[in-house]
């Protein structure tokens, strides 16, 4: 997305860094998903709406505490709802 290597922790440092590169990448299309239904339990104006949240910005908060199945499939839905390609995103484990 940004031909930057990033190194992280978790499933779940990794989501939160995707989600981050994402709102910073079209912030206006990533607010749309705020009304999304799908995503309606993943991403929320206000932090009491999700178990653990993590502020992405003002008033927007994306729910971690997920498996990494669940982290795959939300990224896998942010994107197409954002219109970007998974594949512009790689990971490698080491």
């Amino acid at each position: 997305m940004d031909d930057q290597e990033r190194k992280v922790k978790s499933w779940r440092d990794f989501y939160e860094q995707v989600v981050f590169i994402l709102y910073n990448l079209d912030s206006v299309q990533f607010l749309k998903l705020l009304n999304d239904k799908d995503l309606k339990k993943t991403i929320a104006q206000m932090k009491n709406k999700l178990r653990i949240p993590i502020k992405i910005a003002d008033e927007i908060f994306i729910e971690v505490n997920l498996s990494s199945e669940s982290i795959l499939t939300n990224m896998r839905m942010i994107t197409k709802k954002m219109g970007l390609d998974l594949n512009d995103i790689s990971f490698y484990i080491k």
